[in-house]
């Protein structure tokens, strides 16, 4: 489901996947915690960059096997103008800013719609390492037996049923009582959308509107 930007909860978690990936959590008695978002080489788990990387790697084993075939190979090579896996390493890609690798995340949930097996594999292994996350942050906290609202964010949870189905349902087993729910908006958005119910009150739904509008025009 989807949470309103202007409900405010006392305590939770919110998990982020995005270009890279964080969870973070606050108790109903004020503790905070806060994992991941360690950046590229290091960690975010089950980000965009992740995903790019499990890509890259499949691209690279696409023709040793057939058991290995994956429509990521035409399109990922189409998408960086070249003709084999071994002209990638040519390219430089994770000298580069990080979001280049990430982007790749979008040609991942394109193909694994479609039914890339390969593609499928990725993004749930993706949502996997979230999930594992998850579960170090509860059990650090000691609240997996509680009941809290557990918030999912950024471009990679918002636009892929896949990934967060996956997450859901193994958030579901790692700590039954919590509920689930993703932000329909990007965090920036939603931000303002808070903003003017603040402000306007019941008056603030026309204004909401065009600001949704205007945000998807963007492709924020």
């Amino acid at each position: 489901g989807a949470v309103s930007p202007g409900h405010v909860q006392q305590g939770g978690v919110v998990l982020l996947a995005g270009t890279g990936a964080f969870a973070h959590a606050r108790t109903r008695d004020g503790r905070v915690r806060h994992l991941d978002g360690t950046g590229p080489i290091l960690g975010d788990f089950g980000g965009g960059y992740h995903i790019g990387t499990m890509a890259l790697h499949a691209i690279v084993r696409s023709d040793w096997h057939p058991r290995h075939a994956t429509s990521l190979r035409k399109h990922v090579l189409g998408r960086f103008g070249v003709s084999s896996p071994a002209a990638l390493f040519g390219l430089g890609l994770f000298a580069r800013d990080r979001s280049v690798v990430a982007s790749i995340a979008q040609t991942v949930r394109e193909e694994a719609d479609r039914g890339d097996a390969i593609a499928l594999r990725i993004l749930e292994s993706a949502a996997e390492a979230m999930a594992e996350t998850f579960r170090d942050l509860t059990d650090v906290l000691g609240i997996a037996r509680d009941a809290y609202t557990v918030v999912g964010t950024g471009g990679i949870i918002r636009r892929s049923e896949i990934y967060w189905t996956h997450l859901r349902d193994r958030i579901a087993a790692i700590a039954p009582g919590f509920t689930c729910c993703r932000l329909s908006q990007p965090p920036v958005v939603s931000c303002a959308i808070h903003a003017l119910k603040q402000v306007l009150g019941s008056a603030a739904g026309e204004a909401v509107d065009r600001l949704v509008v205007q945000a998807e025009a963007l492709h924020l």
